[in-house]
């Protein structure tokens, strides 16, 4: 089961999830992840939880609105809404939904990539474009799983990393598309400056927008995830940009690929 919210994250605003086992005296289910994306623009705020369900168990689900009362200038209190969107898939159709497609041959998200963009690689409109379908495969893929922590919590994710190296301003543009409650993915652009210290950081310079769902459908389940800027300037001489791409559950794969059995492989795909 997929959980995804989009609210207004200002003023202390939060939204809690409370899923209850009735047949364990209304003991709390763990999530398999839980994931808070905030370097969203406008000030949004995405959670995402992804829960396993056992057959035949009942449970209860309870969302919870955390934040004080707000009143405008002339008294009149504002709504605060947010989206949610639902999905439980049955592990053997998430196992179908999964299955690598070996007519045709797609490159690895690691491997299809480029990992540097310089002015040599700029056509003579001083452009780069990229476009292509790529595959995350598991198990061979999920070895370079890397350990990421975030506000005190550790979660194992999969990073890809693009370095941008161009001597003059730019604008970029970079979208992934994929399909929903199979994986999350994330964009994100920071440019690396050295503190007073020497040392080196990177730092976010712009943010992604939410999930944008097309067609908003059950039956179209392809997300789109964008981020955008124009005149990329840098703070340093050195000019390091990178943009990253992020899944954020790639344990995913691991479940279907459990349910398959451990001789076959499952893949995911994303257009980018």
């Amino acid at each position: 089961m997929h959980l995804s919210f989009l609210y207004d994250g200002q003023g202390g605003r939060e939204l809690r999830v409370h899923l209850a086992d009735t047949w364990m005296l209304g003991q709390e289910a763990s999530p398999l992840s839980s994931v808070k994306l905030s370097d969203l623009d406008a000030g949004h705020v995405e959670r995402v939880f992804e829960y396993k369900l056992t057959k035949g168990r009942h449970y209860a689900l309870t969302v919870y609105y955390v934040g004080g009362t707000e009143s405008e200038a002339h008294g009149r209190s504002p709504c605060s809404t947010y989206d949610l969107t639902m999905a439980i898939t049955h592990i053997t159709r998430l196992s179908e939904q999964t299955a690598c497609r070996t007519r045709q041959k797609y490159e690895s998200l690691h491997n299809g990539l480029p990992h540097v963009i310089t002015d040599r690689d700029l056509d003579g409109e001083g452009s780069f474009t990229f476009d292509k379908v790529l595959k995350v495969q598991h198990p061979e893929d999920l070895t370079r799983a890397t350990k990421l922590t975030e506000n005190g919590k550790t979660m194992v994710v999969l990073l890809e990393t693009i370095s941008i190296d161009l001597r003059t301003n730019f604008d970029i543009r970079a979208t992934i598309d994929f399909e929903y409650d199979q994986a999350l993915f994330g964009l994100g652009l920071t440019e690396s400056v050295s503190d007073d210290s020497g040392d080196w950081q990177a730092e976010v310079t712009h943010e992604q927008s939410p999930l944008v769902f097309k067609g908003n459908n059950d039956h179209y389940k392809t997300v789109r995830r964008e981020l955008a800027a124009t005149d990329v300037e840098s703070e340093s001489r050195t000019r390091k940009h990178t943009l990253t791409i992020t899944n954020w559950q790639p344990e995913i794969l691991a479940l279907a690929t459990t349910s398959q059995g451990a001789r076959d492989a499952s893949c995911t795909y994303v257009h980018v």
